[in-house]
C-alpha cells in the first residue's frame, strides 16, 4: 500500500513540475490583423492602421495616419486621402506578414 502511495505522489509531483514549467514558458505572438480605424472626438478625426488581435480585438499596436480637425475646410479631401493611405498602408503590412511560401 506504500508503494502505490509513494508512485502516486511521485506522479502528481511531476503533473505539477511540468504544469508549472509550461505555464511559465512564453506564449508565441498574438494571432492579429491589420485594419484600418477611424476615430472622432475633440473636435478632430484621427485615422490610423491598427493591429488588433483575432480573439477579442485588443489593439496590439498603432500607426498614426492622419489627424485632420473637423472644421478644416477640406475635411472631406484630407479625409479621402488619409483612408487611401492607411488602405495602401494595411496592404503593405499584411503582405510583409504573409509567411514566405518556397518555390516547387
Amino acid at each position: 500500500m506504500r508503494l502505490v502511495i509513494l508512485v502516486a505522489a511521485a506522479a502528481l509531483a511531476t503533473a505539477v513540475i511540468v504544469l508549472v514549467i509550461y505555464g511559465s514558458r512564453p506564449r508565441g505572438p498574438r494571432a492579429s490583423r491589420w485594419e484600418v480605424r477611424t476615430e472622432s472626438g475633440g473636435g478632430r478625426t484621427v485615422v490610423a492602421v491598427v493591429q488588433a488581435a483575432l480573439e477579442d480585438g485588443a489593439e496590439l499596436g498603432r500607426q498614426h495616419i492622419a489627424e485632420i480637425p473637423d472644421a478644416a475646410p477640406d475635411w472631406e479631401a484630407r479625409y479621402e486621402e488619409a483612408m487611401s493611405r492607411a488602405r495602401d498602408r494595411v496592404s503593405l503590412l499584411r503582405v510583409q506578414a504573409e509567411p514566405v511560401q518556397p518555390d516547387p
